[in-house]
């Protein structure tokens, strides 16, 4: 749909569930990854146009595969987590389903795989230390390198728009925080502190700021943060019991769109957009099921926005 709320679309019309897995979303006319469930067997990786037609599936197999990520600029390989060998392990393929290529093979869990900016680097969490550390490797499945090392668990990497720092949310400090570090592993640095949970980063476009949700009002809530640590701000204000969640930067890092779990009806969620300071607060979507639309995904261009919507 447009950012404003208008033109909204259902582009996979299927039994089954569909959620939207491309982090870094194609441009307009390019292809979008998206994961398919039939409720029954598994999930794929399946590639569509931007208007909805030409649905694919690239990975048509019996195992579970997820958490796809496309190689930037735009149209390169595409690495993903699959549980075919009976572990998860990291996967990369062409933009067609072709060339098939394992790149991790250990005894635990190695998923959320991510595109560094300048697509020569692939950032995951991995629990073959025995705890989920963020790793890092090099586009051919080479140099895995444990980045955070640290007896807590350390989840869901996020590149800073150019490539030189890294963000994640770690339990090592107790409750999960939001952290970064330098892509390299160091420099490891605490951003948030208050208790509750603090989850999902997303970074400004100008890598300044980070936008995040957190449960320290009882219930998840937007929170944007300098990359120094200052000026922590709490920018949605919902019911006590709703929360507002997955928040993520415009291209031009001007506005935010997130979802959030309405009161009235209750457990309906739906998309908003406000101002990246908070104001000018938007609902995009009016729903007709419970949990219908939620994970919202900016095009590049910043017009419009993809998301995982439950079918009427």
């Amino acid at each position: 749909m447009d950012a404003d709320g208008s033109g909204e679309t259902h582009l996979t019309m299927d039994p089954g569930a569909d959620s939207a897995d491309e982090r870094r979303g194609g441009p307009e006319g390019t292809p979008l990854l998206f994961n398919w469930y039939d409720g029954v067997t598994d999930i794929e990786v399946f590639v569509m146009n931007a208007d909805g037609s030409g649905q694919t599936n690239l990975t048509n197999d019996a195992a579970d595969d997820f958490y796809a990520d496309q190689q930037p600029p735009v149209g390169g390989k595409i690495v993903f987590t699959s549980d075919r060998t009976g572990e998860q392990e990291i996967w990369l393929m062409d933009g067609d389903g072709g060339n098939l290529t394992q790149l991790t093979n250990s005894p635990g869990s190695d998923r959320w795989p991510i595109w560094s900016p300048d697509g020569t680097k692939i950032a995951f969490q991995s629990i073959r230390s025995g705890d989920y550390d963020i790793w890092v490797m090099n586009a051919d499945g080479s140099g895995q390198t444990n980045l955070t090392m640290d007896p807590g668990g350390d989840y869901v990497a996020a590149w800073s728009p150019d490539g030189s720092q890294i963000a994640f949310w770690s339990d090592r400090s107790g409750d999960p925080q939001i952290w970064i570090m330098d892509a390299a592993g160091s420099d490891q640095t605490q951003l948030t502190a208050a208790l509750g949970g603090n989850y999902v980063p997303d970074w400004s476009p100008a890598g300044t700021k980070i936008v995040f949700n957190s449960e320290r009002d009882g219930h998840d809530e937007i929170y944007v943060i300098d990359v120094d640590g200052s000026n922590e701000t709490r920018l949605t204000f919902s019911d006590p019991g709703f929360g507002a969640a997955n928040a993520v930067f415009s291209p031009d890092g001007t506005k935010i769109a997130y979802a959030i779990n309405d009161v009235n009806p209750p457990n309906y969620g739906n998309l908003y957009v406000m101002d990246a300071d908070g104001n000018n607060v938007t609902k995009i979507t009016t729903v007709t099921a419970p949990d219908d639309a939620d994970v919202p995904q900016w095009t590049p261009d910043g017009t419009k926005l993809l998301y995982t919507g439950t079918p009427d």
